[in-house]
C-alpha cells in the first residue's frame, strides 16, 4: 500500500515539474541529445505510445479493468479487449535474440488466458492500453491533426497512469511496480512526398543499407528489414522498423518506419525517477536517430529546424 501512495504522490509531482526532466536528473547522455534536438514543422508521425511494464498483479482480473474504464468518465467512451501483450525485456547479462522472441512472443499471446483493454477518447486521438502488466497511453494522429509534442502528451500518460495506480491501490490489487520503460513513435510516408520508387531508399535513408534495386531477371517491389541498436551506458536498446506497405481497399503506398525505444528499470533505484529518466532518454534517442537515419532532402519536406 505504501509503495503505490508514494508512487501516486511522486506522479503528481512529475507533472508539476519541467516536463523535459531529464536534465533534472542530471543524466548526460540525455542532456547532451536535449540541447539541440531537431524539430519538425510537419513531422511525419502519426502515432506514438508512452508505456510501463511492471510486475503483474494476478488480482487484476478484466472484470477490475472493466471498474478501472468506468472510473476514467464519460469521454473515454469506446472500450475493446485485445490479446494479452507478453513480457519483452531488455537484456544485457546474455545475447539477445530477436527472432526467437518474436516466435515466442506470438506463442505467448496465443496461449495466454487474460487480455487486454483498449480505451479510447472521444476525440479517437488518445487510447489508453491496459493489463495486469503494462500500461500505455497513445496519442493518434487524425486526419488533420499535427503531433502535440512529447512536452504535452507526457503529462497526460503520467495523469492516466497515476489514476490507475490509485485504482489498484483503492481496490487493493498488490502494489504497482515499474520494471521497464517504452516508448514509441510510427511515421508514415506516403508516396509522392519523400519518396515515388521502393528504389528511392537512398534518397529517403541515406546512412541505412539500401536492399538490392534489381537484379539481373527481377526489379525490387516491396522491402521490409529491422535494425537494433544499444543505448549508451546500457540505458536501454532502440528498435528501427521500416516496412514497404500498400494500404487495402484505396491501394495507397507507403513507407512505415517505427522506432521504439525501451530499458530496464532497477529494482534497487527510485522507480519513478528511473521510469522519467528513461522515457525523456527514449525519446531523445529516437528523435535524433530519426534525423540521423533520414535524409536532408526529407528533412526539407518536413520542414526540420
Amino acid at each position: 500500500m505504501h509503495t503505490n501512495n508514494a508512487l501516486i504522490g511522486n506522479l503528481k509531482r512529475s507533472r508539476r515539474r519541467a516536463i523535459f526532466a531529464s536534465k533534472s536528473f542530471g543524466n548526460p547522455l540525455s542532456a547532451m541529445l536535449n540541447s539541440g534536438l531537431p524539430r519538425f514543422r510537419k513531422p511525419p508521425v502519426v502515432e506514438t505510445v508512452l508505456g510501463l511494464m511492471f510486475d503483474p498483479l494476478p488480482k487484476l482480473s478484466i472484470n477490475e479493468l472493466s471498474l478501472f474504464w468506468g472510473q476514467l468518465g464519460e469521454c473515454w467512451k469506446k472500450c475493446t479487449i485485445a490479446p494479452h501483450l507478453s513480457p519483452q525485456y531488455e537484456r544485457f547479462d546474455a545475447k539477445q535474440i530477436f527472432v526467437e522472441e518474436r516466435q515466442q512472443l506470438l506463442m505467448q499471446v496465443i496461449d495466454s488466458p487474460t487480455f487486454r483493454l483498449q480505451i479510447e477518447h472521444e476525440s479517437k486521438s488518445r487510447m489508453i492500453q491496459v493489463q495486469n502488466s503494462r500500461f500505455h497511453y497513445n496519442w493518434i494522429g487524425t486526419y488533420g491533426d499535427s503531433y502535440p509534442s512529447f512536452q504535452s502528451v507526457k503529462p497526460d500518460f503520467e495523469s492516466q497512469l497515476a489514476k490507475f495506480v490509485k485504482f489498484v491501490d483503492d481496490r487493493q490489487l498488490g502494489v504497482v511496480k515499474p520494471e521497464q520503460w517504452e516508448i514509441t513513435y510510427v511515421n508514415v510516408m506516403s508516396k509522392g512526398t519523400v519518396w515515388h520508387e521502393p528504389s528511392d531508399w537512398n534518397h529517403l535513408f541515406p546512412k541505412i543499407p539500401a536492399p538490392m534495386s534489381s537484379s539481373s531477371v527481377a526489379e525490387l517491389e516491396s522491402f521490409e528489414g529491422e535494425w537494433h541498436y544499444i543505448i549508451p551506458e546500457r540505458k536501454g536498446r532502440l528498435h528501427v522498423q521500416i516496412k514497404h506497405q500498400k494500404q487495402l481497399g484505396n491501394k495507397e503506398e507507403s513507407i512505415r518506419m517505427v522506432l521504439t525505444a525501451r530499458g530496464p528499470i532497477n529494482e534497487n533505484t527510485d522507480r519513478l525517477n528511473a521510469m522519467n529518466e528513461g522515457l525523456n532518454i527514449g525519446h531523445d534517442v529516437i528523435v535524433q536517430s530519426f534525423f540521423d537515419l533520414t535524409s536532408s532532402i526529407a528533412h526539407e519536406v518536413w520542414e526540420s529546424y
